[in-house]
């Protein structure tokens, strides 16, 4: 994947990201190890390799958010 569609890539996942803090899904805290690295959608400076780590840990945040969530749910739902 070349840098400018990782980059819009990492977009979408703060996004989204954005959006499971508002819907109640996730905390602010959920996304500490990915703030902790400092790179943003808007590090247009950062390497590639720094965008490459920031959507990893990004998406690894999401999906443990996601199977934690449907879990929650699913438990809910058979109650």
């Amino acid at each position: 994947m070349k840098k400018q569609e990782l980059v819009q890539f990492h977009s979408l996942l703060v996004l989204l990201g954005q959006e499971y803090v508002r819907r109640g899904a996730a905390t602010r805290a959920d996304f500490e190890p990915y703030r902790e690295l400092g790179v943003t959608p808007m590090s247009l400076q950062a390497s590639r390799a720094d965008h490459e780590e920031a959507v990893t840990t990004l998406a690894h945040i999401l999906a443990s958010l996601s199977v934690s969530d449907a879990t929650r749910e699913s438990t809910v739902a058979f109650d």
